[in-house]
């Protein structure tokens, strides 16, 4: 009885080293991916979101540009402090630039229904606007853009009649899709938008510094989102829910809370500058994975390209392990360090050029990405890591640079359609580094210390250790 409870605890042992890519002791023994995996392929460009997408990046930041304000006898106004408040829009304008002064006096403020029930498509409010009452906008149900200098009373359902964040769903109108805050703003507070279930596009000022948790939280249309060049914080799920999110850019953007993309499930592409955060560094983080082990299952599978910002310096251990559906992983000039497992079986990942910055690639760092066919190693690469490239089937040419003088043992270990590898400044071959490398043509190995299971790499003998 001992022994078979001993057995079944060998293989139990075996079995999770097997799973975990393992090699149990022997070089060039890790698993190999299963062959009927099928890559995904990046269909953004030809998809109705994607269309989307570019109308509202192009519309929004022009959708005042060659709009002049309305004459002044459009409004009844009454004196106020520091200038004129709007008790009234009396004209018929579809598109209505609220001028910023009136017969030489300032418009500083907006009254209570001053545009209430107004058939308009778009209003710009100037940003000497400095107060808005509750409900100005209210009823305005054909309202689609609207400019804002500030977020009056901390959310957008204010402006039409909303006593708090939670009627954002009911007051805001159906109709609106575009809301452009002015340079007043610096902070979006939480759950400042959430609800708002039809808006479709929002951009940013460049004076925001933060975006509050649940900002736009459930705003299951948003498409486009500029988020200008000074948030720095992305709070607690703040974009958790909005399902139609295409894009977004955040490479000036330090820190990413837990789920602020959660359930972001079409996004196409995001650029970040941090992996995760400072005590969870792994990418699924962002798209609300607590542990690093569901870090890949909360990464959107809609998800294609991922650009990393030269500020970042490392990508940490397992950062985007398992991450099937990336296809193309953007790496800038000031990465250093790729970690171990970084990019660990990212089946679909096509193409990878690493930048000059980059001194080290760690073990199994690429292990098992399937579809990757082509990587670009340039100078100044002086550490590539055991299994670094083990199982990619589908790269057919190696170029190594003079910085990198040994390649460890199995770093290309079953790259069966390797055909061409040019050594660059290397002197030893480590153990299985290009074992089953069956496509392999021929090379010159003068000079080089070669290792047992290189047998591909050529006829010409080797110097066995």
């Amino acid at each position: 009885m001992k022994k078979r409870v001993l057995l079944i605890s060998v293989l139990l042992i075996f079995t999770i080293l097997a799973l975990s890519g393992c090699s149990s002791g022997s070089l060039g023994g890790g698993i190999i991916p299963k062959d009927d995996f099928t890559p995904s392929v990046d269909d953004g460009p030809t998809s109705e979101l994607y269309s989307r997408y570019q109308k509202y990046k192009q519309d929004a930041s022009l959708a005042f540009d060659s709009v002049e304000a309305v004459s002044g006898d459009s409004f009844a106004v009454e004196q106020t402090d520091g200038g004129l408040k709007i008790v009234e829009y009396v004209g018929d304008d579809k598109v209505a630039r609220i001028p910023e002064s009136i017969d030489g006096k300032a418009v500083v403020a907006i009254g209570e229904g001053a545009f209430a029930n107004k058939n308009m498509r778009a209003v710009y409010v100037p940003d000497s606007v400095t107060k808005i009452d509750a409900g100005a906008f209210s009823g305005c149900a054909g309202l689609v853009t609207l400019r804002l200098p500030r977020l009056f009373g901390d959310f957008i359902g204010y402006a039409f009649g909303a006593d708090e964040y939670g009627e954002n769903a009911l007051s805001v109108p159906q109709s609106l899709e575009t809301v452009i805050l002015g340079a007043a703003v610096t902070e979006i507070p939480e759950n400042a938008f959430s609800g708002s279930k039809t808006l479709s596009a929002v951009v940013l000022p460049e004076t925001v510094s933060s975006i509050g948790k649940f900002a736009f939280f459930e705003c299951a249309d948003l498409v486009y989102v500029d988020l200008g060049e000074g948030v720095s914080r992305i709070g607690d799920y703040a974009f958790a829910e909005c399902r139609n999110l295409y894009e977004i850019d955040c490479r000036n953007v330090s820190e990413i809370a837990l789920g602020a993309f959660y359930n972001c499930s079409s996004l196409n592409k995001i650029s970040v500058s941090i992996i995760g955060n400072a005590d969870n560094a792994y990418f699924g983080y962002i798209f609300g994975a607590e542990t690093m082990e569901y870090s890949a299952d909360f990464v959107p599978a809609s998800l294609r390209t991922v650009e990393i910002d030269g500020s970042c310096e490392m990508i940490p251990a397992r950062a985007f392990a398992e991450c099937d559906g990336i296809t193309s992983i953007v790496l800038c000039d000031g990465l250093e360090n790729i970690g171990v497992r970084a990019f660990y079986r990212c089946r679909s990942l096509g193409a990878v050029t690493l930048p000059s910055t980059v001194k080290s690639v760690g073990d199994d760092a690429f292990f098992g990405c399937d579809a990757l066919s082509a990587v670009s190693i340039n100078e100044g690469l002086s550490h590539l890591g055991m299994q670094a490239f083990f199982g990619c089937s589908a790269l057919t040419g190696i170029e190594l640079p003079m910085s990198l003088v040994e390649i460890n043992p199995s770093t290309f270990y079953n790259c069966k359609s390797l055909v061409t590898v040019r050594l660059g400044g290397v002197k030893r071959i480590g153990k299985d580094a290009f074992g089953k490398c069956v496509s392999l043509t021929p090379i010159s190995l003068d000079g080089i210390d070669v290792a047992d299971g290189n047998e591909a790499l050529g006829a010409i003998p080797a110097q066995k250790k």
